[in-house]
């Protein structure tokens, strides 16, 4: 073979490739010249590479992102040291690559095969800067090679797939998905979504072209389809990579190596002895949105009925007025329903209840936010997100259960804020939202409480458009009330950083405000600041002379504090000391 590789060097006079007709300077949008483009076009001029024709080709030369396959003869000196060609003791089929993304192949074999054309065959001679010492290869060097030779290749684009309907499905990117048909949605599923697809799973002989295997293992293509849960071990890598990436009602085929074809309990594993490649031929029927809401497993969410409109577009991400059936079991009970709200009171009309307000267990209420009109989903809880420091557990249930949760969203209904966008209207959901907080907080739901205030706070400071001063002072009120509330909240919770903030933003929008002093103060002492303190309720006291009594018993218990504190420091240091 190397004979032959030489003569036909000698005969064609070894012409110098170059990747394009006209070595310019590449310059980026900011004027800087791109020394790597220079440094190629000059190694290219010296013969970097050189390339000998043997047969012409047609067609478009592939651009950056094209899945080309390639038949490859790679050694040096005079022996080829590895070959796709079954003559040779080879698999026998083309082997691809993504051009600019593939890592699996040599720059110098990139950048002969972007001025090559489909059928075209080629010799090529590569210098080692171009070779294993170029800066892309990252891999390990094949045996018999070594990173400073000069390779001796031939090289034959079989076949070229343009890349907007390519993508590479595993970080490996030896796996690629060619799209032929574009699916009906924008929606893709991940893991842990149940899938339903039609599948074919062949390998490819020698006589076979690109992406046309022919020797089938498995088919699933009529009548029942194939059915499951990604990233559960069910299916082999390369085909659950590449269901991530679909959409319904596409259909893609995929080439892979064997073991990314290998290691489905659903799908068995390809004929090793084969070309070492496998093809999935898909079309995916559709996929049942499981969600873990948590992250951590314990709070999963299972479409069962599909509802009407496009998520999370249509969903109650935000605080919403929720019309919803639910029944509540134990997991593996069966029909054991212990609670359902259609057994109590009129049992077609669904509860009735606002999000973020603590008034139906975590499960619901998280899962609903999730959900569109009209879909019924399984949610399975655990104990913490069911009933865990509630008192309507059901009878039948007991703490540490995992239960089982059938939802049905009925209806929902934002708040105005949406749709009114005049100042009152704004006015009246912040008012609505503060009260819902100052409810949570009597329940000492404290971080729940904070979520309410903090979005009225934000929905006052978004207002610009007064219409006359009561309305800015009612705003300012406004305003100034959620941020003591989120003051308070946060000195209840002992984030004394927190709640020195929103005394400052209090004091920012109303510098009179004794109320954001006194509370800084209690901020303050948190972290031991009682110089300061003090300072905030005399400050406070002038202000308001109301808050004198209220003040002496908060210096004197200050004191009181700031002692303790000074006693424990000292002994602290005596035992330091010893």
């Amino acid at each position: 073979m190397a004979s032959a590789f030489q003569s036909c060097l000698a005969l064609l006079q070894l012409q110098v490739y170059r990747e394009t007709l006209e070595l310019q300077p590449n310059v980026d949008e900011k004027g800087i010249d791109d020394e790597a483009d220079f440094q190629q076009a000059e190694d290219l001029s010296k013969g970097a590479i050189l390339k000998a024709t043997l047969d012409e080709g047609s067609g478009e030369v592939p651009a950056t992102n094209d899945l080309v396959f390639l038949h490859l003869r790679i050694g040096k000196g005079n022996s080829y040291l590895t070959s796709t060609r079954p003559e040779d003791g080879g698999q026998g089929h083309p082997q691809p690559f993504i051009l600019g993304k593939s890592k699996n192949l040599l720059k110098g074999l990139e950048l002969a095969v972007r001025g090559m054309r489909r059928g075209e065959r080629a010799v090529l001679d590569i210098q080692p800067g171009y070779a294993y010492q170029h800066r892309t290869w990252v891999l390990d060097i094949p045996p018999g090679l070594r990173k400073g030779d000069t390779i001796h290749a031939e090289v034959e684009l079989v076949e070229v797939v343009p890349g907007r309907t390519v993508r590479a499905v595993l970080a490996a990117e030896d796996t690629f998905k060619v799209t032929e048909q574009a699916g009906r949605d924008f929606e893709t599923p991940r893991a842990p979504y149940k899938v339903k697809l039609h599948l074919r799973a062949s390998t490819p002989s020698s006589d076979d072209r690109p992406l046309g295997a022919s020797q089938t293992y498995f088919t699933m293509q009529s009548g029942t389809p194939l059915e499951a849960t990604l990233d559960s071990g069910q299916l082999p890598p390369g085909l659950d990579a590449a269901l991530h990436s679909m959409v319904r009602g596409e259909r893609s085929i995929v080439t892979c190596p064997h073991e990314a074809a290998s290691g489905g309990t659903l799908v068995p594993d390809p004929d090793a002895s084969g070309s070492g490649r496998a093809e999935f031929a898909i079309e995916l029927l559709d996929f049942t949105q499981v969600r873990d809401l948590t992250g951590s497993g314990e709070l999963v969410k299972t479409i069962m009925q599909q509802g009407e409109g496009v998520f999370p577009v249509d969903c109650p991400v935000e605080d919403s007025l929720i019309q919803a059936h639910w029944r509540v079991r134990r997991q593996g009970a069966g029909e054991a329903w212990v609670f359902d709200t259609r057994s109590a009171g009129d049992a077609q009309r669904p509860i009735e209840f606002d999000t973020g307000m603590a008034t139906v267990p975590d499960a619901v209420d998280m899962a609903v936010r999730l959900m569109l009109e009209g879909e019924v989903a399984l949610v399975t809880s655990s104990w913490r997100y069911a009933y865990q420091g509630r008192a309507d557990a059901p009878q039948g249930v007991t703490e540490g259960d995992t239960l089982e949760f059938e939802v049905e969203l009925v209806h929902f209904e934002r708040d105005q804020i949406r749709e009114d966008t005049t100042t009152a209207g704004r006015l009246t959901v912040a008012s609505k939202w503060k009260d819902q907080g100052n409810m949570l907080f009597r329940r000492e739901l404290l971080k729940l409480a904070k979520a309410k205030y903090l979005k009225a706070s934000k929905v006052v400071e978004r207002i610009v458009d007064y219409a006359d001063d009561q309305t800015y002072k009612q705003s300012q009120t406004l305003q100034v009330s959620c941020y003591l509330n989120l003051a308070l909240c946060a000195t209840k919770q002992r984030e004394a950083a927190e709640a020195i903030h929103y005394c400052n933003k209090a004091l920012e929008v109303d510098p009179a405000c004794a109320k954001a002093l006194f509370r800084r103060a209690a901020a303050l002492a948190l972290v031991g600041e009682y110089a300061s303190a003090r300072e905030d309720l005399q400050a406070a006291v002038g202000i308001d002379a109301s808050l004198e009594p209220d003040a002496k018993r908060e210096t004197a218990r200050l004191a009181s504090q700031e002692k303790a504190q000074a006693a424990k420091q000292r002994k602290g240091f005596g035992r330091f000391f010893k």
